[in-house]
């Protein structure tokens, strides 16, 4: 039982130095500024129909939109989006089927979760092993 306590414990030391290196705050800061200035500048570009603006206006508003992505290194993933797609799956933009969206939200799992599937599902076989070799 000490042992089995004993790896236990460096298992979650070592899940939690991985989540701890993540800095999650810092990321969803960035993320959220990033989408503030982008939304700005969706405002102001919502009125060049009504306004008639020339090419160098429009080069403008492309720079500068250009310069938001660029100043921000945060990201989203590309399994983000087609997380949104399928809380949207009825969007003629979209248009996903239901093995399409159960494929998606599988691969999603896969993708964020996938060191604690391997812990939860390795942990109690290597502890075994090691319980019924001795």
């Amino acid at each position: 039982i000490a042992f089995f306590s004993l790896i236990l414990s460096l298992f979650i030391l070592i899940l939690s130095l991985l989540e701890g290196q993540n800095d999650y705050h810092l990321q969803a800061s960035r993320l959220f500024a990033s989408a503030n200035e982008i939304s700005d500048l969706y405002d102001r570009t919502r009125l060049i129909s009504s306004s008639g603006n020339t090419k160098e206006e429009l080069k403008a508003y492309i720079s500068e939109y250009h310069r938001i992505l660029n100043k921000y290194s945060e990201n989203h993933e590309p399994i983000d989006f087609e997380m949104f797609k399928t809380e949207n799956p009825k969007d003629k933009e979209f248009e996903l089927g239901f093995l399409e969206i159960l494929f998606i939200k599988f691969k999603y799992h896969v993708q964020a979760f996938w060191i604690y599937y391997l812990t939860a599902c390795c942990f109690p076989v290597l502890t075994s092993i090691l319980i019924f070799k001795h």
